[in-house]
């Protein structure tokens, strides 16, 4: 009969209880994690590189640049493949900061197995509430991605990697080459040879040459960190780089209220030095009971450099960045996650001192849980902070806003306090189609288009762009034009002229040799397009080009997006002559089909009429478009919108109104003999339908209202 041992079951449950951090932050991040548009710091730093590599021009040394004090080789190089393979899908970015912090989680544990097996057990809670909490929300979410979890990745790796002392040489130079990676995944990797050394002492290498050899890789690679930077010169220091520490007293205190971060939140920093004391205190105690006991610390050594990560990064934040920002860079969550190696290697020397009657044991165990218990209350406020600070609905609305920018322009609905995305680089990055911007589907609006000239007035080039790209899908740029205002010849030359397929014809501003060169551009043509966007409660930019429009040609078609991008199509006027008299006053005094009249099933029907009338019009007028069989008896298809794109109640007396409209063939329509039928009937201003007008006065066929306007054979 098979027996489950209670210590299995204890054990399956202390797994099971382990593994709820993780649960944890993935339930955070499927609720956060949602922007697919670059978030926080990503859109100044990592933006650059995507765009870089969507451009070509990608070289190492971009790799290397400095952002803000840091080298940040490896999360700029997984910026560039995930350009390369998912055109920065930077949703998988930001769950690789979960992937990163996951592996940390695991290589903890590794470490703690090794020397303790039958306890690794306890330990998997603890190290996962503190490496994976999502009290770091800004490093999950919308910092430079990865660069912490990199720099903890590889500085726990090194350490690992000396565990196995039987090939000592082999660790030392795995170690160094983890060193490297640290080093230059972030300024907190710097640290990492200073954690290497405690490693070879706490780990008992005796061999003098593995100290030269760490030493002088470790200078070496500090050496071309800081290379070329000018960091560390004091006042005249660029990129936040001055190493200006505290005064000793505040330097303390800074680092007591850092360590107790994880613990207590930034509203108790009165209480933080207290705590993060104690934490000294018993961590002290930890060390000098387990040697007491066993006379040497074999069992708890391999913590030391862990702990050492923690405080090296403690010094280089003192030293470089309470300059700038005072106490408070203790306290915020950006600065939070080198803290928190501190408090898995303290976790992990209490859970190795708890022994049988054990006095100290129950000190242990009571510090623990009043630890875990304060952090529990800490991620519960900050949980409630960050609901008020970036809710969830705010999260979606400045993905909304992003995707809408490139053709509104409008900036009003991002979170300019601190996740404000720079200007500049969205343009590009839309223009390149990253991020986000790859799934938004490219159209065109124009229908039907036939190659026809386009026009675009915009006050933005950036914006014109934009409409081209996303609403002009398949539009022949030869024969598209753009206008804006002046003074953005600066943005083309810099920012534009390095897109894809930069704009061929552009005019900046009005003028008399701007006039000349449209009427140039749309030299002999029949038609053209004229589209405008402009702003909230705005006027159009430059109008002047469309009253230049209206003095030659005619609007015969207009149409406004959901993005109130406005469309109209200009005709050059043709002849007119009595066709058909609707009601009393209303006459239809021309038309013609446009284009190819040999129709087949999918083709598009242009019609353009010519209308006037003889009195001030109260209502509004339809036209309805119907293609009908023969005899007619039904509809297989119409269009119904009002007679021009002039409302008529604003029609003068006399004056011929031009229409075009457009009547789409079904696919599956049968191959015979069809009618091409047009009738006109008012709407009153709310909106009801009055009866179609009578035709009087037609030469043409008619039947009943309909105004029959001949035979179409479709083949």
């Amino acid at each position: 009969m098979f027996v489950i041992k209670p210590r299995t079951i204890i054990r399956s449950a202390f797994i099971f209880i382990g593994i709820m951090p993780l649960l944890a932050l993935i339930a955070f991040m499927l609720t956060y994690g949602k922007s697919e548009y670059p978030f926080g710091d990503t859109n100044v730093t990592s933006i650059i590189t995507a765009l870089k590599t969507a451009e070509g021009s990608l070289t190492a040394q971009d790799l290397l640049q400095i952002h803000y004090g840091h080298r940040m080789i490896f999360s700029r190089a997984l910026t560039a493949l995930l350009t390369v393979l998912t055109q920065w899908d930077t949703r998988i970015e930001v769950w690789s900061n979960v992937v990163l912090g996951v592996l940390n989680w695991l290589i903890l544990i590794w470490i703690f197995h090794r020397y303790h097996r039958q306890k690794t057990a306890w330990f998997i809670l603890p190290a996962g509430i503190f490496i994976l909490t999502t009290d770091q929300a800004i490093n999950w979410l919308a910092g430079v991605h990865d660069v912490w979890h990199f720099a903890l990745f590889f500085s726990l790796l090194a350490v690992l990697s000396l565990t196995y002392v039987t090939k000592k040489r082999r660790s030392v130079i795995f170690a160094v080459c983890f060193g490297y990676c640290a080093t230059f995944s972030m300024a907190a990797g710097l640290v990492v040879w200073g954690v290497i050394i405690v490693a070879l002492i706490s780990l008992n290498y005796r061999d003098w040459r593995h100290y030269l050899f760490t030493l002088l890789a470790g200078g070496l690679a500090v050496g071309l960190y800081f290379s070329n930077t000018g960091m560390g010169g004091g006042f005249a220091s660029p990129e936040y780089g001055r190493v200006l520490p505290p005064d000793p007293l505040t330097f303390i205190t800074f680092g007591l209220i850092w360590i107790a971060r994880p613990i207590i939140n930034h509203h108790q920093d009165f209480l933080a030095p207290f705590i993060g004391g104690l934490a000294i205190v018993v961590l002290v105690m930890n060390i000098v009971l387990y040697y007491r006991r066993h006379q040497h610390l074999n069992g708890i050594a391999v913590w030391l450099p862990i702990i050492a990560y923690s405080f090296g990064n403690g010094v280089l934040l003192g030293v470089s960045r309470y300059y700038y920002f005072g106490m408070t860079i203790a306290q915020t969550e950006r600065y939070l996650h080198p803290a928190l190696p501190f408090w898995v290697g303290l976790f992990a020397m209490c859970i190795i001192n708890i022994q049988p009657k054990r006095m100290m044991t129950g000190v242990n165990i009571a510090f623990m849980l009043v630890m875990i218990a304060l952090h529990a209350i800490t991620l519960s406020r900050e949980w409630a902070y960050l609901e008020f600070d970036l809710p969830v609905d705010g999260v979606q609305i400045q993905g909304d806003c992003l995707s809408r920018f490139p053709i509104s322009q409008y900036t009003g609905c991002w979170d300019a306090s601190k996740h404000a995305p720079h200007i500049a680089n969205m343009q590009r990055l839309a223009a390149w189609r990253l991020a986000g911007y790859a799934r938004i589907p490219q159209t065109m609006i124009l229908s039907p288009y036939r190659g026809d000239k386009i026009i675009i007035n915009t006050e933005t080039i950036w914006q014109g762009v934009h409409i081209r790209n996303f609403l002009l899908h398949g539009a022949n740029f030869d024969n598209l034009l753009h206008i804006a205002t002046d003074g953005q010849q600066v943005i083309l030359d810099n920012e534009i002229s390095h897109i894809p397929d930069p704009p061929q014809h552009i005019l900046f501003g009005f003028n008399q040799q701007n006039e000349m060169a449209i009427a140039q551009f749309i030299g002999s043509d029949e038609a053209f397009w004229y589209i405008t966007r402009p702003g909230l409660y705005a006027d159009e930019t430059l109008w002047e080009y469309r009253a230049w429009a209206e003095s030659t040609f005619a609007p015969a078609h207009r149409m406004v997006t959901a993005d109130n991008v406005i469309i109209t199509r200009y005709i050059r006027p043709f002849e007119t002559g009595q066709v058909a008299t609707f009601g009393d006053d209303l006459h239809l005094v021309g038309y013609r089909l446009v284009g190819d009249t040999d129709f087949g099933a999918c083709d598009t029907i242009i019609l353009q009429t010519a209308w006037m009338t003889d009195a001030p019009q109260h209502h509004h007028i339809q036209l309805s478009l119907a293609l009908t069989d023969d005899p007619i008896t039904r509809a297989i298809t119409n269009i119904d919108s009002a007679i021009s794109p002039i409302p008529i109640p604003f029609w003068e007396i006399d004056k011929v109104y031009y229409d075009e409209r457009y009547l789409s063939i079904p696919c599956d329509l049968p191959s015979g003999d069809y009618r091409l039928i047009l009738t006109v009937y008012p709407i009153t201003d709310g909106g009801d339908i009055l009866p179609n007008l009578s035709i009087i006065d037609s030469q043409m066929r008619v039947e009943g209202y309909l105004l029959v306007l001949g035979g179409v054979e479709v083949h």
